[in-house]
């Protein structure tokens, strides 16, 4: 048998119940469609989408504009914001001499990093661990 479990069979479906992914009517009726070319003659297909789906500025692709509209950001999002202003309040803390407050933080930031790292969509998205040392007055910049 393997790693492969043996799914059992699908629970029955009430034919007076809606349609919905999850049970693969949905499926299975776009195919019965496609077998027998109902969707053969659909207007617009294979014309280009209108450019309001593809604009960046009105929220890019349809879903990622509904979702913006609602107000979600992902969590790796929030956690890229959380670093950033760790990083400002560090930089406060090592300018006012508070060293012993600006570790416990620096700690604090390093492991949210560690947890941003695992979570972001692209490795181009990752930040990078530091030292209290990079937040000093003559200290670059970047991660």
């Amino acid at each position: 048998m393997g790693i492969f479990k043996r799914q059992p069979p699908p629970a029955p479906v009430r034919e007076d119940a809606p349609a919905s992914v999850v049970d693969g009517r949905v499926e299975s009726a776009l195919d019965q469609a496609v077998r027998t070319g109902m969707l053969d003659d659909v207007a617009g297909k294979g014309a280009p989408l209108p450019p309001e789906y593809l604009r960046e500025d009105g929220g890019g692709f349809l879903m990622n504009k509904i979702l913006k509209e609602q107000g979600f950001v992902p969590d790796w999002a929030l956690w890229g914001q959380a670093v950033d202003h760790a990083d400002a309040r560090l930089a406060e803390l090592v300018a006012a001499g508070r060293h012993d407050e600006a570790s416990a933080l620096l700690a604090d930031r390093n492991q949210l990093v560690r947890t941003l790292n695992v979570h972001v969509p692209s490795p181009l998205l990752q930040r990078g661990v530091r030292r209290l040392a990079s937040y000093g007055p003559s200290a670059p910049g970047g991660d």
